[in-house]
């Protein structure tokens, strides 16, 4: 009898009569169409996205977070659907067509060849939370115009969108395009 007991109380604390945590809500990232204003600069004839690169430590499926003192966390309540680098891939490839970037955008799979090659770093993937009172989604791009292995251009953007009805898809996908809207009209 004594057994008994002493196997359910160890059971219990080792978590295996407690109620299963919640999962994670799954966050995704897109262009948001409308957003993207066009290019009023010279059209290129076509773009390869040679790559697209998030930086540590925002390059995990777990939503990072800055705290005030500069310390960062990981939600373990929110996540992203995916690696940010492949969940922002597709994101890079609208946002360049919906901006007019080039008349034709390919992505790295692609077997056409193109002489321009796009290359795109997020240095940022964050919900900010460094200010008291304020949570907002944090994205910041570097891009790079490459012409046969030649850097013929760099640019930066980066952008907050508020998260007050914690739609996180939203708040990330509107900063990223406001983003890449920015570092592209300096490219």
């Amino acid at each position: 009898m004594k057994t008994a007991f002493y196997l359910a109380v160890t059971a219990a604390f080792c978590g295996c009569l407690s109620s299963v945590p919640p999962a994670p809500k799954k966050w995704h990232v897109t262009e948001i169409k409308g957003e993207m204003p066009k290019i009023t600069a010279v059209r290129k004839p076509s773009v390869r996205i040679s790559r697209v690169d998030v930086r540590p430590p925002y390059d995990g499926t777990a939503l990072a977070v800055l705290r005030a003192d500069g310390s960062i966390a990981f939600d373990p309540c929110n996540a992203f659907a995916s690696t940010p680098e492949r969940l922002l891939s597709g994101a890079v490839f609208d946002a360049l067509e919906s901006a007019g970037f080039a008349d034709v955008v390919l992505d790295s799979k692609s077997s056409v060849a193109s002489p321009l090659k796009l290359e795109v770093t997020v240095t940022r993937l964050a919900l900010d939370c460094r200010t008291e009172g304020r949570r907002e989604a944090s994205v910041a791009v570097m891009l790079r115009l490459c012409e046969s292995r030649r850097v013929i251009s760099t640019s930066r953007g980066e952008a907050v969108a508020p998260t007050a009805d914690a739609d996180y898809t939203k708040a990330f996908s509107t900063a990223f395009t406001r983003s890449m809207s920015e570092a592209l009209k300096r490219l």
